[in-house]
């Protein structure tokens, strides 16, 4: 789930959407918290509240989504590149991911 850093927070479009699914509608899904932003520490902030909200649909969620700020969104794919580099996605909640999974 991708959002831009809207004042500290994931997008309230987002919130929107996410509000009309029924308890536990992520139940099984893997959720990877993914957050844009202009400086560093509002995209974290945004992460952590973003992985909560995911969380509480019932998602797998991993340890630390994807974040990227400034110049580095002109590279997407060098910056997913990095993320799976740093938390390969395996063995989360018994299932056995490859790097392969991640697509940009």
């Amino acid at each position: 789930m991708a959002s831009p850093a809207c004042k500290g927070t994931y997008a309230g479009a987002l919130k929107a959407l996410l509000d009309q699914l029924p308890p536990n509608a992520l139940a099984g899904v893997l959720g990877v918290p993914v957050v844009t932003a202009d400086v560093q520490s509002k995209a974290d902030i945004a992460e952590i509240r973003l992985a909560g909200l995911l969380g509480d649909l019932g998602a797998d969620v991993v340890d630390f989504g994807l974040t990227a700020t400034g110049c580095e969104l002109s590279d997407l794919p060098a910056v997913a590149d990095q993320y799976v580099a740093a938390a390969p996605l395996t063995n989360i909640n018994g299932r056995n991911l490859s790097h392969h999974s991640v697509q940009t």
